[in-house]
């Protein structure tokens, strides 16, 4: 293992020294503070369990940003508090931290895989950037957790299932074939040594192991199908014509049931019909890769794929059902379970009415040269508005070959909420929608920005919305330019 990885696992055993004697001397509660997506609610529910299996008092609290305000909130009845652990966000933030926290009376771990922003003074932190690991690709918040979990006690190798979710939330299974790289790898060998986790290569469509065949094929987007997604009527043809059956009995077939044969004929299929509309061969074969099963899980549910299992976590922090999803993560296959199922049953409804908004909205579609904003205010929630633009991307509503930004309202904040989203392609050539928000952000007040290469997002307010939204074009602008340039001077080379 590179020493840079050495090093930040030996950070992590410091780090889990610290919540370890605060555990001990017990003269207060910890209050563990996460993010409202998959990755957050992971990285919660990591800690949380860990944290119970300690005997440990404590109290999770889900957000959807560190923003000023909340930290106040949060800051509250901090006397009693002898611990805070921030997981998957405080890194950005670390100056509304210290400013609402002293440290010098309470100790303060943050956990989490942003680009840092500010000085520490006394914060404990372990973030894979400082030590030169990539955040976006090597290890999610979840996966800063679990290693802090770990090093915590043996017994923590069982929740390496639970970071991988997280990982696949904040879709860091971007090796080849949908493999994972970095550390993420070595959370996916502790998963499979403790037989939590099974890893093989099969098609990467959502919900293959729970919904019809013809479904799943109707609904992939990551990867988009020609043709056959969002086209139910082309999804049943293609199977009578592959004379695969759709049914065994009265009970629909899933992808998990097709034979060998049955498989290699559909992936023979969807690759030719995918090349034939003008998509890449790599592209094309994206379909077959790595597929992550829970193996403790029961067989046919939502939680068994790791993709369904954070496609159901996303669904419970967007939804306003963090706490279901916090549940899910320690355990809770009885009354958490039951209401995921119906969380879900309900975003889907949701998601799919937000795309039809889109495509009845056109005119709320502004293009520039390098950019493509949808403007979502007062039609889109603010907690699903990055979803929505990106599974309007792969639905080819919006542009593939440019940023694009979704923004909407925060009701009755007087703030706009803007979701940037970018794609491997752009990332590859040095673009950077975190660094594009985040810079923009520097040189107006009240804004707060962050996030990764490929997905960052910012709380901006209400009457700065055109000024922020014109520095963001221009720092995005300014990194197309670059990065034409360096391709201009490989290309004379």
């Amino acid at each position: 293992m590179e020493k840079k990885y050495d090093d930040f696992l030996k950070k992590a055993e410091d780090i889990a020294d610290v919540i370890k004697d605060a555990i001990k001397n017990n003269n207060g509660q910890t209050k563990i503070v996460s993010h409202l997506d998959t990755d957050g609610i992971t990285a919660a529910g990591i800690i949380a369990t860990t944290l119970y299996r300690a005997g440990a008092s404590f109290q999770v609290s889900i957000i959807r940003q560190l923003e000023e305000d909340i930290m106040a909130t949060l800051s509250k009845g901090k006397e009693n508090v002898n611990l805070f652990i921030f997981t998957d966000l405080g890194s950005g933030q670390l100056d509304i931290v210290r400013k609402y926290l002293d440290t010098k009376k309470t100790k303060v771990v943050i956990l989490d895989h942003h680009p840092p922003i500010g000085a520490e003074d006394g914060v404990f932190q372990l973030n894979p950037h400082l030590f030169e690991i990539n955040g976006s690709y090597d290890v999610s918040g979840a996966g800063v957790s679990y290693f802090v979990a770990r090093a915590i006690h043996e017994e923590n190798k069982d929740l390496s299932a639970l970071a991988v979710v997280g990982s696949i939330g904040d879709r860091q299974d971007k090796g080849e074939q949908g493999s994972f790289i970095g550390l993420n790898k070595n959370i996916v060998d502790d998963a499979v040594n403790a037989q939590v986790l099974e890893v093989k290569k099969d098609l990467r469509l959502f919900g293959r192991m729970t919904r019809p065949v013809h479904t799943a094929l109707e609904y992939t987007t990551d990867p988009f199908i020609p043709s056959i997604t969002g086209n139910r009527d082309a999804c049943f043809k293609l199977l009578v014509e592959l004379q695969i059956p759709l049914k065994k009995g009265d009970e629909w077939r899933s992808i998990a049931d097709l034979t060998t044969e049955e498989r290699t004929k559909l992936v023979s299929a969807l690759i030719t019909r995918s090349l034939q509309h003008g998509v890449s061969s790599d592209e094309a074969q994206s379909i077959v890769g790595n597929v992550y099963t829970l193996v403790k899980e029961k067989e046919g549910g939502i939680l068994r794929d790791a993709r369904e299992f954070a496609s159901c976590l996303n669904a419970c922090g967007r939804m306003g059902s963090a706490g279901v999803g916090v549940a899910l993560c320690m355990g809770d296959r009885k009354r958490a379970y039951k209401d995921a199922e119906d969380v879900l049953s309900k975003y889907r409804t949701r998601l799919s009415d937000h795309i039809s908004l889109i495509s009845d909205n056109i005119e709320r579609i502004v293009d520039f040269e390098n950019v493509q904003i949808f403007d979502g205010k007062r039609l889109v929630d603010d907690r699903i508005i990055g979803t929505v633009v990106g599974l309007a991307r792969s639905s080819n509503m919006l542009s593939s070959e440019k940023i694009v930004l979704g923004i909407a309202l925060q009701e009755g904040e007087g703030f706009i909420k803007v979701s940037g989203r970018s794609t491997e392609k752009l990332v590859s050539k040095g673009i950077s929608i975190g660094k594009a928000l985040s810079d923009a952000a520097q040189g107006i007040e009240g804004v707060e920005a962050g996030g990764h290469d490929i997905a960052a997002g910012a709380r901006v307010p209400l009457e700065k919305e055109q000024e922020y939204i014109k520095l963001v074009r221009k720092n995005i602008d300014k990194q197309f330019a670059k990065s034409e340039s360096v391709k201009n001077v490989q290309d004379d080379g």
